[in-house]
């Protein structure tokens, strides 16, 4: 894929172990008997990928907030709310303020959650430029 190509020559040359994390990404999206538009990442899964290259949580976690931020864009995150077997989905702000400001209501019912934040989650999906250069 040539976005994790180039982030490999640009933003991560002299990451050694990013760069061998990137080519582990690389190796199975090329392995994936699914269209690369379809594959959804979980924090867990891209940990799995990482892991044989990059060995700490916060290395892994630092490696995929700069894939969602870094030029070009590799990951573009999609934030969830799971209440009562119901899913709804949350922009980066509502996350924020669950997170951050203390937020405890339930955009599934209404209710007032002690644990709200612990409803959220996140799933990864590859940019429309990572797709697009494919």
């Amino acid at each position: 894929m040539q976005v994790i190509k180039d982030l490999m020559l640009s933003t991560f040359s002299s990451q050694h172990d990013y760069v061998l994390a990137l080519k582990s990404l690389n190796r199975f999206l090329e392995e994936s008997a699914f269209s690369p538009k379809e594959i959804e990442f979980t924090p867990y899964r891209l940990a799995e990928i990482f892991s044989e290259h990059v060995k700490d949580e916060n290395s892994i976690s630092l490696l995929i907030n700069r894939l969602c931020s870094s030029k070009p864009r590799l990951l573009v995150p999609n934030y969830y709310f799971e209440h009562h077997d119901e899913v709804v989905d949350l922009d980066e702000s509502e996350v924020y303020s669950y997170l951050f400001k203390g937020y405890s209501v339930s955009p599934v019912t209404g209710e007032s959650l002690e644990d709200a934040k612990d409803h959220i989650f996140v799933v990864y999906y590859l940019s429309s430029e990572a797709l697009s250069n494919d």
